[in-house]
């Protein structure tokens, strides 16, 4: 077994662990979802986020790092989809917005800050 074999099969064992990762992470990413839209009560639909890329951001200290991005969709009635997008840096929610949704007469508005979302424990 030569130097150059060791390396290639060290290489792709990193890169299985690495995409066996991300899995975790979307999963996550589901889980913070399906939270968000419980609290604002909304309908998360087809159940599931879909990888949308990765995205540069800057933490509290100013460095730069790279988050893995979620789209997924959701509607307040039934009848209309928005799309909303999640963004997670390691096993950390650091990112959820959903656009401007109306909300039904007589159904206040619920208030929920990222803090809230922020109750499924996590492994950094």
């Amino acid at each position: 077994m030569t130097l150059g074999e060791v390396t290639a099969g060290l290489a792709l064992l990193a890169a299985v662990a690495w995409f066996w990762r991300g899995r975790g992470v979307r999963e996550l990413a589901l889980q913070h979802a399906i939270q968000r839209c419980r609290a604002e009560r909304l309908q998360l639909l087809d159940a599931h986020v879909a990888f949308a890329g990765w995205r540069w951001w800057r933490d509290a200290a100013g460095a730069r790092r790279l988050m893995r991005c979620y789209s997924f969709e959701f509607s307040v009635s039934g009848q209309e989809r928005f799309a909303g997008t999640l963004g997670m840096y390691g096993r950390r929610l650091v990112l959820m917005e959903l656009p401007p949704y109306p909300v039904p007469e007589g159904q206040e508005s619920a208030t929920v800050t990222l803090d809230a979302v922020r109750q499924i424990p996590a492994a950094d």
